[in-house]
């Protein structure tokens, strides 16, 4: 009976030992000892075109996250943490969750671009502009003057378009190629010289004058023609000198600078001043 009793009695004992061991584990090898990871969000920076989406997520999060973007119209969030970026611009989305606020720094850029904006070529002159568009979709041309350029858009292969360009008579025109899914647009500002010697109808293109004191703009296509000017604020005032009649076969247009700034000056043919410019002064008032 004694010796049944020590059996027993060893392997309670034993038995007790297999339960206890795990305390007896280093802290790192124990689970009971293993610290829950803090919450961590995947990016804490991107960029990405307009169009394009980016998932986000949270690790180690022990409640619910909510998201939210400081500008939603740049880059909005859902509350799954999907991002879509909507604009050129830049916007931080935020993640909350354990009393905690993690960001994300993202960049959007354009996803139709050109390689070039401004675009000068003489009569006759055939140049070509190249398009790059990153979110798929078809590229549009918006109605332009025919009778001043003659264009050709090509297809969008591999994100790249081509567009071709001939100038038939001076003047100057805005092109709009706009992304027919995104609805995105690029402008191109198109400006055609007389052929020949290129020459503008007018003696300068850029003028400097002080506050007070006038400068003059020798202008050699006779009327009929109109022109326009537009600065930042009240910087100028233009009118043509001799009551509009030529001097040595020049009409003269005096400009008045009234406050510091710039602007410009320029001439059209035809009812609509953004479309027949014949010639542009840039005025920079001191």
């Amino acid at each position: 009976m004694k010796k049944t009793n020590k059996l027993f009695i060893a392997l309670c004992l034993a038995l007790i030992a297999c339960l206890a061991a795990p305390a007896l584990l280093p802290a790192g090898l124990n689970p009971a000892f293993t610290a829950r990871a803090a919450a961590a969000l995947n990016k804490r920076k991107a960029t990405l075109y307009t169009g394009k989406t980016l998932q986000l997520k949270v690790t180690g999060a022990t409640k619910g996250v909510k998201w939210s973007s400081s500008r939603p119209k740049v880059a909005k969030v859902d509350q799954k943490g999907l991002v879509t970026a909507l604009k050129a611009g830049k916007a931080t989305i935020t993640a909350k969750v354990d009393g905690k606020k993690l960001t994300c720094a993202i960049t959007v850029k354009p996803s139709l671009s050109a390689d070039a904006t401004n675009l000068t070529l003489k009569a006759g002159e055939t140049k070509t502009v190249y398009l790059t568009s990153r979110s798929g979709g078809n590229l549009s041309l918006k109605a332009y003057n025919s009778t001043l350029l003659e264009c050709r858009l090509g297809s969008v292969r591999g994100g790249k378009c081509a567009l071709t360009v001939k100038g038939l008579r001076a003047g100057s025109q805005t092109l709009v190629v706009t992304n027919t899914k995104t609805g995105e647009a690029v402008k191109i500002r198109v400006t055609v010289r007389e052929s020949g010697s290129g020459d503008s109808i007018v003696d300068r293109t850029e003028v400097t004058v002080r506050v007070g004191r006038t400068a003059q703009v020798k202008v050699s296509k006779p009327l009929p023609m109109s022109y326009v000017y537009e600065g930042e604020g009240q910087v100028m005032e233009c009118a043509f000198a001799n009551n509009g009649y030529p001097v040595d076969n020049y009409w003269i247009v005096e400009i008045k600078a009234l406050n510091p700034g710039t602007g410009r000056l320029w001439f059209y043919e035809g009812s609509d001043p953004t479309q027949n410019i014949v010639a542009e002064v840039r005025v920079t008032v001191k």
